[in-house]
């Protein structure tokens, strides 16, 4: 991916994560890093409600 859009593809990813049924290590194989790069460079992306959202899922 074009190395401008990283952040924006970064934010989208996290905000539908969910729904996607992605995590943290997809999102960074994507990216192509790995998951500790990913931590360190786009933790900022994760939407405050993202595990709130994962627990719901697993409850239904």
């Amino acid at each position: 991916m074009p190395y401008a859009f990283r952040h924006r593809f970064a934010k989208v990813a996290h905000a539908r994560q969910v729904e996607l049924n992605l995590n943290d290590k997809d999102i960074a194989q994507v990216m192509g890093h790995t998951k500790e790069v990913h931590a360190a460079n786009y933790a900022r992306f994760i939407p405050d409600d993202t595990y709130d959202k994962f627990e719901k899922q697993l409850v239904a």
